[in-house]
């Protein structure tokens, strides 16, 4: 024991004092790598661009990592049986004028028929006005005695048959008219008939258009493709998986926290996140926009400051990106 004391004051102050300060620092060490309240991984709100359209991609211009625009073109599917469908219906539509009646040429002839007929109503009431005057000319003679009474009943007969002939006339026209009224709508019937096919056809062709359009392949959102999963002159079927892209411009880190931590925290909070770039650490705010409402069991690979916690809820949490940040990158949150 003596021997013993002997070589630590042998070995001066100054390495006791080092032990001491190295003791001093684990727990400073511990508390330091224990400051943060939850961990997590960054990700991104993820696209798979599909085909809209069946047939050969003849052009896909894109590669992993090349940013695109929203509405950029970005290649195209043979669609030719789909064009030459739709001429063919175009053309189908443009028959169904030719298929149609016409009744004008029939109504013609009726209605010159009906002005002739007209006139002659015209000139036997003409008659009928000329038999009206002499027939109160006869009758005034008749009642002074100065003409036989039998000139009156002549005059009375010939206005009578006029008469007649005027109703019959203006019956007739009416046959006329009737006849023009049936002529046209047995046409529009025949005609509707027939146009009846238009309205489904030219469905038909908006549709196709809508087809040839989907044929285009048009990037969706302002982002990076991540993966590229069809090339070009590889044959697709729709619903097939072109491509993924996300906004690498804005990240979302999906943190775990424990039940008793649920009340320290609100949607809209900011919080900061701590990212380890090498030996520094980079602190940058985020902004809480989704808290889970349900526990999960705590997965391995996640850390939470008490790791005995059995559930844990997951939130994500909005982060700028400066370009620093990629998906999959670890970081760790306070508040």
């Amino acid at each position: 024991m003596k021997r013993i004391l002997i070589e630590i004051r042998g070995a001066g102050y100054l390495t006791v004092l080092g032990l001491l300060a190295g003791i001093m620092v684990l727990p400073s060490c511990r508390s330091k790598q224990k400051q943060y309240k939850a961990s997590g991984i960054f990700e991104a709100k993820e696209i798979i661009v599909s085909a809209e359209s069946g047939g050969k991609i003849e052009q896909l211009n894109i590669e992993d990592g090349m940013k695109l625009n929203a509405g950029q073109l970005v290649g195209a599917i043979n669609c030719s049986q789909q064009e030459l469908i739709a001429q063919q219906a175009n053309e189908s539509l443009k028959s169904l004028s030719l298929k149609t009646n016409d009744a004008s040429a029939n109504v013609k002839v009726l209605e010159q028929q009906k002005t002739v007929q007209e006139n002659q109503v015209k000139v036997i009431e003409d008659q009928l006005a000329t038999a009206l005057r002499e027939e109160n000319r006869i009758q005034k003679l008749v009642t002074a005695q100065a003409v036989p009474s039998k000139q009156l009943d002549d005059i009375q007969s010939a206005r009578s048959l006029l008469q007649k002939q005027i109703e019959s006339s203006k019956s007739q026209l009416n046959v006329i008219q009737e006849q023009i009224n049936a002529a046209r709508q047995n046409v529009a019937t025949q005609n509707k008939a027939i146009l009846s096919e238009k309205s489904p056809m030219e469905a038909r062709i908006q549709q196709l258009k809508d087809l040839e359009k989907k044929c285009q392949i048009i990037n969706p959102i302002n982002g990076t493709v991540l993966t590229q999963y069809t090339y070009a002159y590889e044959v697709a079927n729709m619903g097939k998986a072109l491509y993924k892209i996300a906004n690498l411009d804005t990240l979302f880190l999906k943190a775990y926290i424990t039940g008793t931590q649920l009340g320290d925290i609100k949607l809209n909070q900011s919080v900061d996140i701590i990212v380890n770039q090498g030996k520094e650490e980079d602190t940058q705010k985020g902004t809480i926009t989704w808290i889970s409402d349900k526990a999960e069991f705590t997965p391995k690979s996640i850390m939470t400051v008490d790791e005995r916690a059995n559930l844990i809820y997951p939130i994500k949490i909005k982060t700028p990106n400066g370009g620093k940040l990629k998906i999959g990158l670890f970081a760790e949150v306070n508040w």
